[in-house]
């Protein structure tokens, strides 16, 4: 008799401060389990598509007040919000409209955290396809034949200092929270089929500043764990000038749970 297979997703994740800064203003979760504390090693989680798996990267805004405070807002706003989703674009949409003005009520309440802010990225994998989306420039990436594929799009745009020739900077076009503009943020959504085999990489851009998409790809690996801490131990070789967070899933199916 066959054991019968459910599909799943399995996910390695690891967030950590970087060599340069003092706080980790990051937050990853997956499955509805938050990764925020400094972590010596990638998680590896398994979880059937009983209910939506929902892998999230959110980066708190560096040079604005509590950027660490608005990550994790965001991801248990997110978390909370996913437990009971329609898995449709529109809904996904709501819940980071929702999320955002989240921040800005409690900013209304709270003066010292006004101008907190922080970037999201991630993808919801349900029993009929997965929902990417993101707001900023934390990344997300398929991977195919061991290459990489952004499917995020990154809110940035470049800000010249004006003096002398000093070097432009690159800035956000759109985050959740943040400094109040009067525009309304325009998520950024792909829907995927779901496929066994499809991977995914999510991360903040303590990664992909560090490394550009050939040495991302030379560092995945088969073995998730190995993978995340590979892409990990890249970025700080290149400096780790920022709080690197990454998740590397894939879709498979088990007979385990």
């Amino acid at each position: 008799m066959t054991t019968p297979s459910h599909p799943c997703v399995q996910a390695a994740a690891l967030t950590h401060v970087g060599k340069r800064r003092t706080r980790n203003e990051d937050c990853v979760a997956f499955a509805g389990e938050n990764l925020n504390a400094p972590m010596a090693e990638p998680r590896l989680i398994l979880h059937r598509l009983t209910t939506p798996s929902v892998c999230i990267v959110a980066d708190g805004m560096g040079g604005h007040p509590a950027g660490d405070i608005a990550s994790r807002m965001v991801v248990d706003r997110l978390n909370a919000e996913f437990a009971d989703f329609s898995c449709e674009e529109d809904a996904l949409v709501g819940v980071l409209l929702d999320a955002n003005q989240m921040l800005f009520s409690e900013m209304e309440r709270t003066p010292a955290l006004y101008g907190m802010g922080t970037t999201v990225a991630g993808a919801v994998v349900h029993a009929h396809g997965i929902l990417v989306f993101n707001l900023g420039d934390s990344r997300v990436y398929r991977i195919r034949a061991g290459k990489l594929e952004q499917l995020s799009t990154d809110d940035t745009m470049l800000a010249s200092g004006g003096f002398f020739g000093t070097k432009s900077t690159r800035v956000l076009s759109q985050c959740l929270g943040g400094f109040p503009s009067g525009e309304e943020i325009r998520p950024h959504v792909v829907n995927l089929p779901l496929d066994v085999g499809t991977e995914l990489l999510i991360c903040s851009d303590g990664l992909h500043d560090m490394l550009d998409d050939n040495q991302i790809e030379a560092c995945l690996a088969p073995d998730l764990t190995e993978s995340v801490q590979s892409l990990f131990e890249g970025a700080m070789h290149e400096g780790g000038v920022d709080n690197i967070s990454v998740i590397h899933a894939r879709v498979t199916r088990t007979s385990q749970i």
